[in-house]
């Protein structure tokens, strides 16, 4: 186990890195498992909240980045 630690880790931190932003950004980016797995408009996850307007108002992309800027503000 302390072979392991001390040398195949530090050996594998770039990949282990890669792996972990690319999970990251994955999971942050899914706009399907959220709009799924909610019940209703007031469980809605910051990616499925801003698209609303846009399918609600025929593509008014004035209000789906008025409310992309809020959300990103509120962050």
């Amino acid at each position: 186990m302390r072979l392991l630690w001390h040398l195949v880790v530090p050996l594998n931190r770039p990949i282990i890195v890669t792996l972990v932003l690319i999970t990251v950004v994955t999971h942050w980016n899914s706009f399907m498992w959220p709009m799924v797995i909610t019940s209703g408009p007031e469980w809605r996850v910051i990616t499925v909240a801003t698209s609303a307007p846009q399918s609600q108002y025929n593509n008014n992309w004035t209000l789906v980045m008025a409310g992309t800027t809020l959300a990103m503000r509120r962050w």
